[in-house]
């Protein structure tokens, strides 16, 4: 949830909470979206598409990198499910 305290919004910080990460990503999305209104004057489902699609691939590359790795130790760790092995 992007909703972190009015007087931390204008101040950029690293973000180091989930709320404050959540921000970051919102306003760069609203940013780009503001940016691409500005061009032609109205609000686009192509401007809407692009950033959400950004997001999309974003969050799949960091799952591929950091979320199949972290799942395949604990695997290894903890041994698989039933349904799972072949």
């Amino acid at each position: 949830m992007p909703y972190i305290p009015r007087n931390e919004r204008n101040v950029f910080q690293w973000p180091d909470t989930a709320g404050r990460l959540n921000y970051v990503l919102t306003v760069a999305v609203l940013d780009y979206l503001e940016d691409k209104e500005k061009e032609d004057g109205r609000r686009t489902y192509d401007a809407l598409n692009t950033a959400i699609g950004a997001l999309e691939c974003a969050k799949q590359e960091l799952y591929r990198r950091w979320g199949i790795p972290l799942e395949a130790a604990a695997i290894e760790r903890n041994g698989d499910l039933e349904g799972y092995r072949s």
